[in-house]
């Protein structure tokens, strides 16, 4: 990819099958309800419940309709709805959604550093061998650039020396 093209997004890499048959309902609403008809705005709230029922009603093996494809449509202009709120194209009040934040603590009942901690101490087995430090990679070793850090040959390189620079 080009850097002139980075960041903008890829869209050969959209399957295109899905996108036709997500097709088919928009067709099918404004045959309905005039085209276009959804881009006057619904609450985003409606959406959810929307999506949400089509959602269970294909977990549960639901035939009547072809459900996925129902709710892939709302998770569209779900997302086409919130983008066009937060661009001031749709009025504020469709966001109807509640808008309290939840902090990490709340969420994990723990500070994101004590559930780092943890992590890694459940990674350690019996053996005192850890998994390597450096994400996505999954060789195991004994701890040896400081207490309790593991990383394998290829990941090790400068690590010993950040972290004294560090420390």
């Amino acid at each position: 990819e080009s850097q002139a093209a980075a960041g903008k997004g890829t869209p050969v890499l959209v399957p295109g099958d899905a996108i036709i048959d997500i097709a088919k309902l928009f067709e099918k609403g404004a045959a309905v309800y005039g085209a276009r008809n959804w881009e006057k705005g619904i609450p985003l709230s409606e959406i959810l419940n929307s999506l949400e029922r089509h959602l269970q009603q294909e977990k549960m093996g639901g035939t009547d309709e072809n459900h996925a494809r129902a709710l892939a449509w709302r998770a569209v202009i779900y997302l086409a709805t919130k983008l066009r709120i937060e661009n001031g194209l749709l009025p504020a009040s469709l966001n109807d959604m509640p808008a309290y934040r939840l902090e990490q603590e709340v969420i994990l009942g723990k500070t994101v550093e004590e559930a780092i901690v943890d992590t890694m101490k459940s990674m350690a087995f019996n053996d005192g061998q850890w998994y390597c430090s450096d994400p996505g990679c999954h060789k195991r070793g004994f701890s040896n650039v400081a207490p309790n850090i593991f990383y394998c040959n290829k990941h090790k390189k400068g690590k010993q020396n950040e972290y004294i620079k560090n420390s």
